[in-house]
């Protein structure tokens, strides 16, 4: 799981991304913030906010073709798309 430090610095380096491609003759007062919720009280005038939500990757094993009864790979593959090679 990333720190709140590793999250704030990518995101930043997502917001510096962002910036770089922006056309500052095109929107001179343009910000571009790492928000919070609280932010959202508050917001900006004109800018881009990027606002992280926290999620998390699962593992099922019990999904996994191999569990569910396919005895290699090469059968796993197969399994739903109609061959019978297990």
């Amino acid at each position: 799981m990333a720190t709140p430090n590793a999250i704030a610095a990518t995101g930043q380096a997502v917001l510096a991304l962002i910036a770089a491609g922006i056309s500052r003759d095109e929107f001179p007062s343009a910000k571009f913030e790492l928000y919070q919720a609280r932010n959202f009280q508050t917001p900006m005038e004109e800018g881009i906010s990027l606002y992280l939500l926290p999620s998390a990757l699962t593992y099922q094993p019990a999904l996994h073709p191999l569990v569910m009864g396919a005895r290699s790979p090469q059968a796993a593959a197969s399994v739903g798309s109609g061959d019978a090679h297990s």
